[in-house]
This record gives C-alpha cells, sequence and structure tokens, in this order.
C-alpha cells in the first residue's frame, strides 16, 4: 500500500538566520573528532569516551608554520567549533561531513578561558586555501588572537564576532591547547542530534581495610 503525501503538508524547512548584533549572539560551542583520527563510524554506538581526545590536522605542516608565524600554535589541541545557540547539531554534522558521526557540546565557562584563537572560517580550510591562492594578508585578517584577551568578556565578544562574520554554509573555529576531559563536556549527541551518553570509566575498586 502506497501512501501519498501532500505537498501542502510538508512543512518548509527554515533556514538558519543569524544575528547581526554581537550581544544577541548566544555561544554553542562543540567539539568533533575527525574520523580519520579514530575508529569511530556511523554504524558504532556509543560514541567514545571523550577524556583525552584531541584534534590533529590534515595538513599538519602547512597549519602549524602559518600559526608559529603569525599567531600562535600549540600541540596538543582541541578544535572547537563555535555557534549560536540554536543552530541545528544535526545540520552542523551534515555541513561538516568530513568529521565524525558525533559531537559533544561542552561548557562555555570552562573552555572560552582557555581558547587561544578564533577564526570566521574553519581554520584548516582557511589557511590551505589562502596559501594555494597566495592571499595569505586577507586570511590573517579573518583570525582574532585571544591570548591578547584580558578577560573572558573579551574573548566571548570576539567569538560572537567571528559568528557573524562566517559565511552562509561556514561556521567560526577556535582552538584550545590540551586535550578534551570529561569536565569539559555537557553532552554527547549522535548524528540525528539526539542526545547520546558514551561508555562510563572503569570504577576503582576500594581497598578494604584490614
Amino acid at each position: 500500500m502506497k501512501i501519498r503525501i501532500s505537498r501542502d503538508s510538508v512543512v518548509p524547512k527554515r533556514k538558519r538566520e543569524r544575528s547581526t548584533e554581537p550581544k544577541k549572539v548566544r555561544l554553542k560551542l562543540v567539539f568533533r573528532e575527525s574520523d580519520e583520527d579514530s575508529d569511530t563510524t556511523l554504524d558504532i554506538l556509543p560514541p567514545p569516551d571523550p577524556e583525552g581526545l584531541e584534534s590533529r590536522d590534515r595538513k599538519s605542516k602547512q597549519v602549524a608554520s602559518f600559526l608559529r608565524k603569525h599567531f600562535h600554535y600549540y600541540k596538543p589541541f582541541v578544535c572547537v567549533a563555535v555557534l549560536e545557540q540554536s543552530e541545528n547539531l544535526a545540520d552542523f554534522i551534515q555541513r561538516a561531513n568530513y568529521y565524525g558521526p558525533y559531537v559533544y557540546v561542552l561548557h562555555n565557562n570552562l573552555v572560552i578561558p582557555k581558547l587561544t584563537i578564533a577564526c570566521c572560517d574553519d581554520i584548516q580550510n582557511a589557511i590551505s586555501n589562502a596559501i594555494e591562492k597566495h592571499q595569505i594578508g586577507p586570511c590573517t585578517e579573518k583570525f582574532t588572537d585571544l591570548v591578547k584577551a584580558r578577560t573572558v568578556k573579551m574573548k566571548r565578544d570576539a567569538l560572537r564576532k567571528a559568528v557573524i562574520r562566517t559565511d552562509k554554509d561556514a561556521y567560526a573555529e577556535a582552538r584550545m591547547p590540551g586535550k578534551l576531559t570529561r569536565a569539559y563536556v555537557k553532552q554527547a549527541y549522535g548524528p540525528d542530534g539526539k542526545p547520546v551518553k558514551w561508555p562510563s570509566a572503569p570504577k576503582k575498586r576500594l581497598r578494604s581495610s584490614r
């Protein structure tokens, strides 16, 4: 039996609208693990424990050279996608489809103070495209040196401005030195944008006193 769906019954998908005023932008920080750096695939559940996860650049020498020359480069590091609070996570996963299927929404108050650089584009893509097109100068203008920000509020405002400057199908990105910890993670989400849980860390057995 075939079911016919009237076109009139289909609700059109709302286009993502971004605020143009920094004060109105509410931030959502998201970490995604790259497919090429993990065994995580769409067929594997649950997502990996975030403790100790880190990011890697596919063109690591190119990115490291650019960041060392113009800003800062730390290794290990964590890439953090900077989104508006209203951003649909399932849509974000589809747009950034070269990453793994899971995302980790982070605690803003814990992560923002540790961020050292922000960009109104994917950092690796921005650098790679600039080098190929010999447009290093315009590329550096996409970045904000968060180390120079004297307060957390200044960092937060810089991140908001980066979000506003992103192109329609792009997203802003920031970096944090070190590795991810469970304490930074508010919630993990699957490819459908729904909350998922990672395996609990094994509990240590307490020795009984005699």
